[in-house]
């Protein structure tokens, strides 16, 4: 698709993938951070207990 100056512009299912792909680098950022601060071990208990609590808890409050 063109816009009114020729230039192409980015169809709605590129930006998702896009911004997918930029919450994916900063979690990987982040538990790298993690891993410096905390070491292996622990930061894998970490990614662990995240992983069950997102699965656990609801995805919004409800009070």
């Amino acid at each position: 698709m063109l816009d009114d100056h020729g230039e192409e512009v980015l169809a709605a299912r590129s930006l998702f993938i896009e911004g997918r792909l930029a919450k994916f680098f900063y979690a990987s950022l982040y538990r790298m951070h993690q891993r410096a601060i905390h070491g292996t071990a622990k930061t894998a208990l970490i990614l662990l207990s995240d992983g069950l609590n997102s699965f656990i808890r609801p995805r919004m409050k409800l009070h």
